[in-house]
């Protein structure tokens, strides 16, 4: 990984200076994490759904709380609507 990086021109600025396996195994957890879910990333992992909930449990509050954003925006809306609808009635 290390020749890969310098043959590449990549620096990173952490304690190794190359991108590592293991990184490498996380960012691709994320991804399948976010594409196909707990469940799948543990089958592919061979690991325990909660041990995979544990290491990304990140991504999990990161929805959400943008689902919680968009619910909250949803309602706004709905309630500019009526206000707006209600004032061009009257």
């Amino acid at each position: 990984m290390r020749r890969l990086c310098d043959e590449a021109g990549i620096e990173l600025d952490d304690k190794y200076e190359y991108l590592v396996p293991h990184g490498g195994r996380r960012g691709a957890g994320e991804v399948m994490v976010r594409q196909r879910g707990f469940i799948a990333v543990a089958r592919l992992l061979d690991n325990s759904e909660a041990v995979v909930q544990q290491s990304y449990s990140h991504i999990e509050a990161k929805e959400m709380t943008q689902d919680a954003g968009d619910a909250f925006a949803e309602h706004d809306s709905r309630v500019r609507e009526r206000v707006v609808r209600h004032h061009v009635v009257t």
